[in-house]
């Protein structure tokens, strides 16, 4: 299965979005909050999801350990201290 191309800035907007809220909310509040529509949030929760870095739950996502993990990595270290690399 192939991982919904999502911008990198955007899933990591979305995971420090998550972890100001406290590292979980609900879908709907987010997308309500952001000005998003549900459709747009999809892709960034397949995505988020199929990473490891965060965990759908009826209506809920949540940050995984790795998600934490990823947002406490210095931007060099979350692009793999590769330019351009995830």
């Amino acid at each position: 299965m192939d991982i919904p191309k999502v911008h990198y800035s955007v899933l990591v907007g979305f995971l420090e979005i998550l972890n100001d809220l406290g590292g979980k909310s609900d879908i709907a509040g987010i997308a309500s909050r952001q000005g998003l529509e549900l459709d747009d949030l999809l892709p960034i929760l397949d995505s988020g999801e199929m990473l490891g870095l965060i965990q759908v739950t009826a209506g809920d996502v949540s940050i995984t350990e790795k998600g934490h993990l990823f947002i406490a990595a210095s931007p060099v270290a979350r692009r793999g201290n590769k330019p351009g690399s995830l």
